[in-house]
């Protein structure tokens, strides 16, 4: 049989970054598993939240045979056969992902045996920097009920392959001396009995030196509320919008995001709690923070633009702009050069990239207009 790593799959152009690839395939449509990747894309990128909880599924055929399957119903050895295919495709590097494959294989097998309550430990140290990954990493712990692995991704800062070793080994009881990420990837373990989720905890405390930050977790699960209404909008735009479309919308949403983890947070969010955003609101945000956000490395690897994007940050955004009572809306920071948008009928007082005044807008009267010119 063919490795599903192997099997030919169409070469999917990459729109936004490879963190989060906003062409979906045709028959990737749900509204809720596109609604989830991007909550899980956001939390990580963006609000580098602690946790992350999600749930996988198997089912066993009549010869024993387990397959994983994510929520939206594809198998995971699909989902990671492809990814190793596209890489493959566009001359990334893919040893990650066909670990990532193998590892998958482990666990079906390993499945066939387990039983409810049993627990499952999965390791993934970050990736080299120098392909767009970034200083963190992951432990996955997931419990097993009915078909079901309740997954829970525990995020962990700056981690040594020798801290891997340890944690993995005092949450298995198994042995690991793994000396390289990859080897982690290819190697989950099911362990014949429940372990709490405070003793996990303990674990990753002590042999990470870290504490988990639930304040963040907080306010987080508190912006996803806020930003709801764009969310929505942002999936739309990838299911039937044009290239451009699906990215300025999602920029925006990234943008905005950014705009909310970075306020006073508790105050401003409380706030706007309950409030829906309407579409006039909507339209505001959309067009006015469509430039290409910050550059942030994880997991996925890095967001920033893919090299075969047909549209620049600056050059998505003017065919959509309106004049206003204030005139063009767009234009370039003579610090940074990046280009500015402003929102409708509202002028800016520093630069929405690098924070300089030397954009800052003023209102004229009519006798400054008309002065200028005489002069």
């Amino acid at each position: 049989m063919t490795p599903e790593y192997l099997t030919p799959v169409p070469n999917r152009e990459i729109v936004g970054s490879r963190a989060f690839n906003l062409e979906y395939l045709p028959y990737a449509r749900s509204d809720q598993s596109i609604k989830d990747d991007i909550i899980a894309y956001l939390g990580e990128y963006r609000f580098q939240i602690p946790r992350h909880e999600y749930s996988l599924f198997y089912s066993v055929d009549d010869s024993g045979s387990v397959s994983l399957l994510a929520q939206d119903g594809e198998t995971m050895g699909m989902k990671s056969g492809r990814s190793v295919a596209e890489r493959s495709q566009r001359g990334d590097p893919v040893h990650r992902e066909k670990n990532e494959t193998l590892g998958i294989l482990n666990l079906e097998r390993q499945l066939q045996t387990a039983k409810d309550g049993d627990t499952l430990f999965w390791a993934s140290p970050p990736g080299p920097k120098d392909e767009g990954y970034g200083d963190y990493g992951y432990v996955y712990k997931g419990e097993i009920r009915d078909g079901r692995v309740n997954m829970t991704a525990l995020r962990v800062e700056n981690p040594t392959i020798e801290q891997y070793n340890r944690a993995m080994g005092r949450l298995t009881g198994a042995g690991f001396n793994f000396k390289h990420a990859d080897e982690f990837l290819r190697h989950p373990l099911v362990v014949s009995r429940t372990i709490s989720d405070s003793f996990t905890e303990n674990v990753l405390v002590q042999e990470f030196n870290q504490l988990q930050d639930e304040e963040k977790q907080r306010e987080f699960e508190t912006a996803i509320k806020v930003l709801e209404p764009l969310i929505d909008r942002a999936i739309f735009a990838i299911k039937y919008g044009k290239k451009h479309e699906k990215l300025r919308t999602f920029y925006a949403l990234e943008n905005y995001a950014i705009e909310l983890r970075d306020k006073t947070r508790q105050v401003y969010l409380r706030e706007r709690i309950g409030y829906l955003l309407d579409n006039y609101d909507l339209d505001q945000i959309v067009a006015s923070r469509s430039y290409e956000p910050p550059r942030a490395a994880g997991s996925c690897g890095s967001t920033s633009s893919s090299r075969n994007m047909l549209f620049s940050g600056d050059s998505i955004i003017s065919s959509f702009l309106t004049q206003d009572k204030y005139g063009d809306r767009e234009f370039k920071c003579p610090k940074c050069n990046m280009t500015n948008i402003r929102p409708i009928d509202e002028l800016l007082d520093k630069c929405q990239h690098c924070g300089s005044t030397e954009v800052a807008c003023k209102e004229t009267t009519a006798e400054e207009d008309y002065s200028q010119e005489a002069a």
